[in-house]
C-alpha cells in the first residue's frame, strides 16, 4: 500500500522535474538567443549617454562663445523698457529745477527712500545675495554711459552686484536709460549740491564771483577776491563739483547705503560714466582679492584699470597682478575699496578737503603720503579689466566719441578667449613710489573746503544747513 503511494508519488514528482527543467533550458536558449542584442543596445545607450554628454558641452561652450560675441556685437544698452513714470507710486527722480530749494528738498528725500529695481527677479538685497557694490559717477555723457551699461550687461557674475548710479546732472534720456536695466539690482542717487540746481549762486557761480578766466589783481572787487587758489586762479564751478560729487558719493554709499542692506562689509568699486569693463571684471576681482590676501593682506587697494601705452601683450598678461605704491595718475580707474581703508580716509577729511586742488585722485595722493598711518599699496591687473573710453571731456572736446569704445572692444574681441583665467599671480613688485605732483589749485575758496568737510558724514545734516553753512564760509558773501 505505501510502497503503491510513494511510486505514484515519485512519478508526479518526476513530471515536475521535468517540467521545470524543460522550462529552464527554453530560458536559457532564449537568453543567449537575446543576449547579443541586450548587449549591443546597452552600448548604444551608453554611446548615446556619452554622445548627449558631449553635445551638452559643446551647447555650453557655443552658448558661451555665442555670449562673448553678444558682448562685442551689442556694445551698447538697448534702451527696451522703462519702469513706471516720473512721480507716479514710486520714487524715480522727477524734480522741477525752477525753485531750487524745493528741487534739493525732492532730491534729499528721493536719496533718502530710493528705490532698488529688480528685486522681484533677483531678490531682496542681503549679505548673501550680494558679492560686490558697484557705484558709478554720471554727468551727462550718455553716449559713453551707454557703453558701459552695454559692458555690465555681458559680465558674468553681475546678477551678484547692487548697481548704483550718482548724478550731478538731470536728464530725462539718462533716467529712461538707467531704468530700463533689468541685469541687476540698480538703484540711483542725485549729488543735491550741483550746479545744474544753483547755476547762479554758489556751489555755482554768482554774479558777485570773481568770473572765469580772472586773475588775482590789487584792488579786485570780486566777492572772493581774497582767495584765489596756488596759481592764483579763482574757483570754476564746473571743476569743483567733480571733486565735491565723488567725495559725497562715496561717503553717501558708505556710511548710508550699504549698512541699510546690511552690505556694510562688502567691496565698493567705483566707475564713471566713460569707462567699459571686460566680460571677466567681477571674475578677475574674486581672483585678485583672494591673491592679495594670500600675498599682501596688508594692501588696502584693488585696481581693475591702468593705462598701458600699448595693449600688444594684453592676452600674455591676462592673468598676471602687480603690487605697488598707490600713485593717483596710475590706479585710479576701477579702484576697489573696503569699508575699513574709507574709515581711515574719513578721519583724513580735513587734508581732504583743505588740499588746494580739484582733482579728487591727486588729493587722496596727499592723504596717503601725509595722512594715513602708511601709504597705500595697490594689487592691480596688468591687463585691466576697466579701459576708459572718455576721449571727450571736461578738457577735451574736438574728438569723437566711439573710437576709443571701438578700439576697447577690438581689444576684447582679439582677446575673448583668454578671459577667465582659472587663477591670477602677482609676477611684478614696485619697491619706490613717483613723488607726488605738486597742488593743481583750483580749490582755494572757503566755501568748497567748508562744503567738503560737511559732506564727509551728509547724513549728519540736512541739505538745507548743509548749503548756508557754505555760503557763510565765505564773509564777504551775500546770499
Amino acid at each position: 500500500m505505501y510502497f503503491l503511494l510513494v511510486r505514484r508519488l515519485l512519478r508526479r514528482s518526476s513530471r515536475a522535474f521535468f517540467a521545470l527543467s524543460l522550462i529552464f533550458f527554453v530560458f536559457c536558449l532564449l537568453y543567449m538567443s537575446l543576449s547579443p542584442t541586450l548587449e549591443n543596445k546597452q552600448i548604444q545607450m551608453g554611446s548615446n549617454n556619452k554622445n548627449e554628454a558631449k553635445t551638452e558641452e559643446k551647447a555650453a561652450k557655443v552658448e558661451d562663445t555665442n555670449q562673448r560675441r553678444g558682448f562685442l556685437k551689442y556694445a551698447k544698452w538697448n534702451v527696451h523698457s522703462v519702469r513706471g513714470i516720473y512721480g507716479k507710486k514710486n520714487n524715480s527722480f522727477l524734480v522741477t529745477l525752477g525753485d531750487s530749494e524745493s528741487a534739493m528738498h525732492s532730491i534729499e528725500f528721493l536719496n533718502k527712500h530710493q528705490e532698488v529695481f529688480n528685486l522681484a527677479n533677483f531678490g531682496q538685497l542681503n549679505h548673501q545675495s550680494v558679492d560686490f557694490v558697484l557705484i558709478v559717477q554720471v554727468h551727462n555723457r550718455i553716449d559713453y554711459l551707454n557703453y558701459l551699461v552695454g559692458s555690465l550687461s555681458r559680465a558674468k557674475g553681475i546678477e551678484r552686484v547692487l548697481l548704483i548710479f550718482s548724478y550731478d546732472k538731470h536728464s530725462e534720456p539718462i533716467n529712461k536709460l538707467i531704468r530700463s536695466i533689468d541685469f541687476c539690482r540698480v538703484t540711483q542717487i542725485f549729488f543735491p549740491y550741483n550746479i545744474q540746481l544753483f547755476p547762479n549762486s554758489f556751489p555755482g557761480l554768482g554774479p558777485k564771483d570773481c568770473p572765469e578766466g580772472t586773475k588775482k589783481k590789487e584792488g579786485l572787487e570780486c566777492a572772493n577776491a581774497a582767495f584765489p587758489d596756488t596759481h592764483g586762479n579763482f574757483r570754476l564751478p564746473k571743476f569743483t563739483q567733480i571733486k565735491h560729487h565723488w567725495w559725497w558719493k562715496a561717503n553717501y554709499a558708505f556710511d548710508e547705503i550699504m549698512p541699510k542692506y546690511g552690505l556694510e562689509n562688502k567691496t565698493l568699486l567705483f566707475l564713471e560714466e566713460d569707462h567699459i569693463v571686460a566680460p571677466d571684471f567681477l571674475h578677475s576681482l574674486k581672483l585678485m582679492d583672494e591673491e592679495r590676501k594670500r600675498v599682501c593682506p596688508a594692501c588696502e587697494l584693488i585696481c581693475l584699470g591702468t593705462y598701458p601705452k600699448k595693449f600688444d601683450k594684453y592676452e600674455k598678461d591676462i592673468a598676471k597682478l602687480g603690487l605697488e605704491f598707490w600713485y593717483s595718475s596710475k590706479f585710479n580707474m576701477g579702484m576697489a575699496v573696503d569699508r575699513t581703508l574709507w574709515k581711515a580716509v574719513q578721519n583724513c577729511s580735513k587734508l581732504f578737503c583743505s588740499y588746494d586742488d580739484y582733482n579728487w585722485d591727486w588729493t587722496l595722493l596727499q592723504l596717503s603720503v601725509k595722512c594715513l598711518s602708511s601709504k597705500m599699496r595697490v594689487i592691480y591687473t596688468k591687463a585691466p579689466r576697466v579701459l576708459h573710453i572718455g576721449d571727450c571731456g571736461v578738457h577735451t572736446h574736438r574728438c569723437k566719441a566711439e573710437r576709443a569704445a571701438n578700439d576697447a572692444l577690438k581689444l576684447f574681441e582679439r582677446v575673448n578667449s583668454s578671459f577667465f583665467p582659472a587663477s591670477m599671480r602677482v609676477l611684478e613688485i614696485g619697491k619706490r613710489m613717483l613723488k607726488p605732483a605738486k597742488p593743481n589749485g583750483g580749490w582755494g575758496d572757503p566755501r568748497d573746503i567748508r562744503l567738503c568737510e560737511l559732506n564727509t558724514h551728509p547724513m549728519e545734516s540736512n541739505t538745507t544747513t548743509v548749503l548756508k553753512e557754505a555760503r557763510h564760509a565765505l564773509p564777504t558773501n551775500e546770499l
